[in-house]
């Protein structure tokens, strides 16, 4: 890593990885300090953030999911099974505690989704996709 920048003039954030000064930080980084104007990389997990910690994402990186989605900041997680969140919502690259209403749990994958597979229906009670029996009438 190069780090020929250490200040930017107004209104300039510096680069360190390329040793410029840039008009705006590229996405993957964050504006640290005013007296600086250096653009500090995200932490790994994150693909976008507000800060350089594991904590501070706001968007993941692929095969990563949210804590709390587009709702505030938090850290990215490899798999929906870290405590106290047991399900993962595809659409949206997010870790829930429970499925959201009108969304329904599809159980041999522990996801939740939209809409059920072909040979399954909607369970309106308890909002899990069951798979259908020989009677069941698509």
């Amino acid at each position: 890593m190069k780090s020929c920048v250490k200040t930017c003039p107004s209104p300039y954030y510096g680069l360190l990885d390329s040793g410029k000064c840039i008009t705006n930080c590229p996405s993957t980084c964050f504006f640290k300090k005013e007296d600086t104007r250096i653009c500090t990389p995200c932490h790994e997990s994150c693909f976008t953030c507000d800060g350089d910690s594991g904590v501070d994402c706001l968007t993941c990186n692929p095969e990563r999911f949210h804590e709390y989605g587009a709702t505030k900041k938090g850290r990215c997680l490899e798999d929906c099974t870290t405590a106290p969140y047991i399900y993962k919502f595809l659409e949206d690259d997010v870790c829930l505690m429970e499925c959201p209403k009108g969304v329904y749990l599809d159980k041999a994958k522990n996801t939740c989704i939209k809409s059920c597979s072909p040979n399954e229906f909607k369970d309106p009670f308890a909002y899990f996709c069951l798979v259908c029996d020989s009677s069941c009438l698509r």
